[in-house]
């Protein structure tokens, strides 16, 4: 009798436990498919905001400073305007992504402002003005830096999350970043 008591209390036990499993897993997927939903709108957002910033890099990255005055000859000044630094919208969600490469959007900000003291550094320590060689070669070179580390987020979020090339736009000059960076390393101005 205690047998035939116990095998309906043991399949009512195992329907409950098996019912909060599903429930559990399909909340569980549910959620799963929430925060796909957010990391695709975050790398949607956050590529478009890195494309312009890695372009105003490169234009900075790109400029010598030198432009001729036909009237009284040469002199440097920037031609590129320093970029401001990227602004992130609020309403993505960073804890939908992995947080090292959060952490490599996030401080891009702090990135541009340490390359802006150092480079506001060169320009105030130069000793040979009106030209500042040495201090526009810093400037390039961080901003290379820059426009490169914005880039290489960029493409990983683009290939991380199925996100197209851009097309019908400049692409930004990667190449071009990739060699200022070597030839101010190759004559020792980097910082």
């Amino acid at each position: 009798m205690a047998a035939d008591q116990l095998t309906p209390a043991l399949i009512g036990v195992g329907g409950v436990i098996i019912g909060a499993i599903l429930v559990w897993a399909r909340e569980w997927i549910s959620s799963q498919q929430t925060q796909k939903k957010h990391a695709r709108y975050l790398a949607v957002r956050v590529v478009c905001i890195l494309h312009i910033y890695g372009d105003q890099c490169a234009k900075v990255a790109q400029d010598d400073g030198h432009i001729i005055d036909h009237q009284s000859g040469e002199y440097v000044a920037p031609q590129a305007k320093m970029p401001p630094n990227p602004v992130f919208p609020g309403d993505i969600d960073w804890k939908s992504i992995d947080h090292k490469l959060a952490y490599r959007i996030l401080s891009l900000p702090i990135k541009s402002q340490e390359a802006d003291i150092l480079i506001g550094f060169a320009f105030a320590a130069e000793e040979s003005p009106p030209y500042f060689e040495k201090a526009f070669e810093v400037r390039q070179y961080q901003y290379a830096r820059l426009g490169l580390e914005a880039i290489s987020i960029a493409r990983e979020l683009r290939i991380m999350f199925e996100i197209p090339e851009r097309e019908g736009m400049l692409s930004t000059p990667y190449s071009t970043m990739q060699s200022i960076i070597a030839q101010v390393e190759e004559r020792g101005v980097s910082n």
